[in-house]
């Protein structure tokens, strides 16, 4: 379990990285929309991958408390579907990677990282909506 733990420790850098990143550029987007939108649905429309990306950085930091909770309780001695919990976190941050992609912010190498080595827990059904 020590090599999960890490890759969940790697996890939370990464989103960490992307939300300092992603704070950044969701201030010049937003302030750029306001300039050129002439309507609220033009200004939504125009921030709908950075709401989009924000949205998934929440649901990331929901995953990553579900998998903690759920591997200490696996430790102490209870069935708590530790495995479904890495496949949701693996789940959710790879939708990160490609949200954050998609309005230009590169994937950290630790969350990068991460991914590879929980890749296998991605076979499992994460149960919920990412």
């Amino acid at each position: 379990m020590p090599k999960v733990q890490t890759a969940l420790v790697e996890v939370a850098h990464g989103a960490v990285v992307v939300d300092d990143r992603l704070a950044m550029g969701y201030e010049m987007a937003a302030a750029r929309s306001m300039e050129t939108s002439d309507s609220l649905v033009e200004y939504r429309a125009q921030m709908r991958l950075w709401d989009d990306a924000e949205a998934i950085l929440r649901t990331v930091r929901v995953a990553l408390v579900a998998a903690q909770e759920s591997m200490q309780a696996y430790e102490a001695g209870k069935d708590a579907g530790w495995e479904i919990a890495l496949a949701c976190v693996v789940s959710a941050s790879t939708a990160l990677a490609e949200a954050a992609s998609a309005v230009g912010i590169d994937t950290p190498p630790p969350l990068r990282k991460a991914l590879d080595f929980l890749g296998p827990f991605s076979k499992k059904v994460c149960h919920g909506s990412l």
